[in-house]
C-alpha cells in the first residue's frame, strides 16, 4: 500500500526519468511531493461567457473548440490557432510553440479554457490558455490554480496532475497535531493548499502548514534540550581559578565587562556534570576568540583535549596562530590539522618565525599521542592538547580521545542538526562540552525559539567601543570619484563582489563579478597599485598565499567574494568597498565591514548598490547610522523576512517552506505549545511517532 514514506515512483506516471528530475526539486518520497507547496495561484475561478470578457482579465470559458491548426507567423514563429464558441459568441485562441496541441485537442469537443484575455493583431483573443475536458475534475482550469517551483522538464501543469493523483491514491493522511490546536485537519489542509475551494481555505491551509513547520522544529528543540540535560554526561573538570586568573592578568589588554560575564558563565558550565551547550554571540571585534581560548586553557589544565573547529582553512590557520601565541608559553601544545596533516607548536617561537611551520614538539603532559599521516611520508607522533581545524575534523575517522571541549566557530555553518548527531553518536560515553560561536547577530526571539536548546552569552561591547566605521551608500555617478579617493588614501582596501564570474542571466547583468572587476581595477584606477584576487574556487594554499601577501602589504587592494566575511584579520586594512550591496542582508554587510577598522586608523565602508531603488537605498542607509549587528538583523527581519536576512547559502540557516520566523506571534505560540506538549508527549502517540521520524531523518541527512 502506498504511504507518505513510499518512494515517489509509486505514484502512477512517475518513472525513472521523472524521478531523477524531481530530485532537483528535492522530491524523493510521496511526502516530499505533497509537501511541494504552491508559491502562488492563478485565479481562473471566474467562469465567463465570451461576450462578457475584457482585455487584461484572467477568466475561464466553457466553450466548444470549432477549429484548430498550426501556422507560422511572418517571423517564422510557431503558432497554434484555434476558434472557440459558446451561446454568446466566437473567440480566437492562440498558443505559442505548442504544435502538439493539434493532436491532443479535437474540434467539436467542449473544453474549459483558462487564461488571460489580451489583444493580438487588433483582435481580442485568449493567449496560451490552460485546457481541460469539460467532463474531467478541474486541476488547471475553472478554479484557483496552483503554481509551483519548477525545474527543466517538470512544469507546474505536470506537478498538478501528479500531486492530484497522489492526493486521490487512498494514502492514509492521518492527523498528528493535537486537535485542541484548532488548525485545519491534515488531509483537508493538503487538499486545500493544492486545490483550494476559496482563497480563505487556501490561507487557512497555508497557516496550518506554516505552524506545523515551526511546531515540529521547536518540538525537536525540546527533545535535544531534554537529551542534553538528562541523558548525557560530561567530563569532570576542576575550576583551577588561580591558573585562569594568572592567564587573564598576563594578557596585554583588559577583558570587557561582557567578556568577563560570558567567561564566568562558560567556566561555570565546564565544571558541571552535564555537558555545556552554549552559544557565544558577538559582533565582529567583540573578542569571542579570547573567551574561547581561556575556556580551552581550563580544559588543558585538567589534562583533557580541545577541538577548535573553524569554518574555513584560512580562519583555522589564523586561529592556530592566536592560540599558539598565547598558550604555548604556558606549556600547552597547540596543533593544526588540515587535510590529514597536523602541525604543532609546543613552545614560544622566535620573533618573525612562521607559526605555520611544522614542528617536532616534545612530549606534552597535557597532550596524548597520535599517529598522523603526513601526505604519504613517514608517520610522526604529534602531541596536541588543542587541535585547530575545520568542521570536517569532527568527522575524522580517528578523532583524538579525551576531548572535553569542542569550540565551533560560526555556529550556523555547523548547525543544530550536527550538534544533535554529536549527542546521538556519543551517548555511551562522556560528551564534550560544546561552545558554539557566531558573529552573525540573531534576533532575540529567534535565539530563544529556534535555538532554544542553547544557553546564550552575548558580547555587545567591543574593546574599542568609541571607534565607528564611517559608512556611505553611494550612487553610480559617484563611483569614479570614490575609487579615486580610495587610491589617494593609499591604504589597504577590500573590494567585495557577490559573484566570481559574470552571470548569463539577464536579471544579474548589473551585478558585479570579482574576476571582471579585478581586471578592470588592475588595468584602470589601480594600474600602478598591486591588486590581488581571492574567491572560493581557489585552492586553500592559493588563498593563504594571497592573504599572506595582503597582510605583508605586498598587495594593497584585494578584490574578493564574501569568502573574506568569516574571520579574515588584517588590522592594517581600513577601507571596505562592497559592490552590489543590495544583494546582502544588513547583518552580512555589517560582518563584511567588520573586516576593516581593526587597527588604530580610521576606517571606511563604501556601499554601491547595482539597483539604486528607493527601497534598496533606504534599507542600506541603516548602515550609515547603526553600528550593532543585532539592531540591523532586527530591521532585516521586519523588511525581508527570516529567509533573506542572512543568505542561507552562506550561513546554513534553517529554511522553511512556508513558515516565516519574523511572524513573532506564530513563533511564540508554536514555542509555548511545543514546550507544554513535549512534557506530555506520551499522550500524543501519533505526534511522538512523527517526532521520531523527523529526528531520524535529520540524523540521516547529516
Amino acid at each position: 500500500m502506498i504511504s507518505l514514506e513510499s518512494d515517489v515512483s509509486e505514484v502512477a506516471g512517475i518513472g525513472p526519468q521523472y524521478q531523477k528530475l524531481l530530485g532537483k526539486l528535492e522530491i524523493s518520497s510521496v511526502k516530499d511531493l505533497v509537501y511541494h507547496f504552491p508559491f502562488r495561484y492563478n485565479d481562473f475561478s471566474q467562469i465567463r461567457k465570451i461576450t462578457e470578457i475584457l482585455p487584461g482579465e484572467q477568466v475561464t470559458i466553457l466553450a466548444k473548440l470549432d477549429a484548430i491548426k498550426n501556422i507560422y507567423s511572418k517571423q517564422r514563429k510557431k503558432l497554434t490557432k484555434g476558434a472557440i464558441s459558446d451561446a454568446t459568441g466566437v473567440l480566437d485562441v492562440l498558443w505559442f510553440n505548442q504544435f502538439y496541441l493539434v493532436r491532443n485537442l479535437k474540434a467539436g469537443e467542449t473544453y474549459f479554457f483558462s487564461g488571460k484575455v489580451d489583444v493580438f493583431t487588433n483582435k481580442v483573443c485568449l493567449i496560451s490558455p490552460e485546457v481541460e475536458e469539460s467532463s474531467s475534475e478541474n486541476v488547471s482550469t475553472g478554479r484557483l490554480v496552483p503554481i509551483y517551483t519548477e525545474t527543466k522538464g517538470v512544469s507546474s501543469k505536470w506537478l498538478r496532475k501528479k500531486i492530484h493523483r497522489a492526493l486521490n491514491a487512498s494514502i492514509p493522511f492521518s492527523e498528528f497535531l493535537p486537535e485542541k490546536f484548532g488548525l485545519t485537519p491534515f488531509a483537508k489542509a493538503l487538499k486545500q493548499i493544492h486545490f483550494p475551494d476559496s482563497e480563505v481555505l487556501a490561507n487557512e491551509a497555508r497557516n496550518r502548514f506554516a505552524f506545523e513547520e515551526l511546531f515540529i522544529d521547536l518540538l525537536k528543540v525540546e527533545r535535544r534540550k531534554d537529551l542534553w540535560s538528562k541523558e548525557l554526561k560530561a567530563y569532570h573538570l576542576s575550576a583551577r581559578k588561580k591558573d585562569i586568573d594568572r592567564l587573564i592578568d598576563s594578557l596585554p589588554f583588559r577583558l570587557t565587562t561582557d567578556q568577563k560575564l560570558a567567561l564566568k558563565e562558560i567556566l561555570a558550565d565546564l565544571t558541571k556534570k552535564r555537558p555545556m551547550n552554549r552559544l557565544l554571540e558577538g559582533d565582529v571585534g567583540t573578542g569571542k576568540t579570547i573567551v574561547s581560548l581561556i575556556a580551552a586553557y581550563l580544559v588543558t589544565l585538567n589534562n583533557k583535549k580541545v577541538l577548535y573547529l573553524a569554518p574555513t582553512e584560512i580562519l583555522a590557520r589564523q586561529q592556530f596562530e592566536t592560540f599558539s601565541t598565547i598558550l604555548t608559553p604556558l606549556g600547552t601544545t597547540v596543533g593544526m590539522k588540515l587535510r590529514g596533516l597536523t602541525s604543532a607548536v609546543s613552545s614560544p617561537l622566535p620573533a618573525g618565525r612562521s607559526f605555520l611551520a611544522e614542528q617536532n614538539p616534545p612530549k606534552s603532559a597535557s597532550g596524548g599521542r597520535r599517529r598522523i599521516k603526513t601526505g604519504g611520508k613517514k608517520q610522526k607522533t604529534v602531541h596536541c592538547a588543542v587541535v585547530v581545524g575545520t568542521h570536517a575534523l569532527l568527522y575524522d575517522q580517528s578523532p583524538p580521545e579525551d576531548v572535553a571541549l569542542v569550540v565551533i566557530d560560526e555556529q550556523h555553518r555547523f548547525g543544530v542538526e550536527q550538534r544533535a548527531k554529536l549527542a546521538e553518536t556519543t551517548r555511551n560515553k562522556p560528551v564534550p562540552h560544546i561552545l558554539t560561536m557566531t558573529a552573525t547577530p540573531i534576533p532575540r526571539t529567534l535565539a530563544l525559539t529556534l535555538y532554544g536548546d542553547l544557553d546564550i552569552s552575548i558580547l555587545r561591547e567591543p574593546p574599542h567601543k568609541e571607534k565607528k566605521i564611517t559608512t556611505w551608500v553611494l550612487p553610480e555617478k559617484k563611483r569614479v570619484g570614490a575609487y579615486d579617493w580610495v587610491k589617494e588614501k593609499g591604504e589597504q582596501t577590500f573590494v567585495v563582489c557577490p559573484f566570481i564570474e559574470e552571470s548569463a542571466n539577464a536579471l544579474f547583468e548589473n551585478v558585479k563579478a570579482a574576476q571582471k572587476h579585478f581586471d578592470q581595477l588592475k588595468e584602470g584606477v589601480f594600474k600602478d597599485v598591486e591588486v590581488g584576487l581571492l574567491h572560493g574556487r581557489m585552492r586553500p594554499a592559493e588563498k593563504q598565499v594571497v592573504l599572506e601577501r595582503f597582510r605583508k602589504k605586498e598587495i594593497m587592494v584585494l578584490v574578493s567574494t564574501p569568502v573574506i566575511e568569516v574571520g579574515v584579520d588584517v588590522p592594517e586594512a581600513t577601507i571596505m568597498v562592497i559592490e552590489s550591496a543590495e544583494r546582502y542582508g544588513l547583518a552580512s554587510l555589517h560582518q563584511l565591514r567588520g573586516r576593516v577598522g581593526r587597527g588604530k586608523s580610521e576606517a571606511y565602508c563604501l556601499l554601491f548598490p547595482s539597483n539604486y531603488s528607493k527601497f534598496s537605498v533606504q534599507r542600506l542607509k541603516n548602515l550609515e547610522t547603526l553600528h550593532t549587528g543585532i539592531e540591523l538583523a532586527e530591521i532585516d527581519m521586519k523588511l525581508r523576512g527570516g529567509g533573506d536576512v542572512y543568505g542561507t547559502d552562506q550561513h546554513g540557516f534553517k529554511t522553511f517552506k512556508l513558515a516565516d520566523p519574523s511572524n513573532l506571534r506564530m513563533l511564540e505560540d508554536a514555542k509555548t505549545k511545543a514546550q507544554t506538549t513535549y512534557q506530555n508527549i506520551a499522550s500524543y502517540p501519533a505526534l511522538k511517532e512523527k517526532l521520531l521520524q523527523e529526528t531520524c531523518a535529520t540524523i540521516a541527512r547529516n
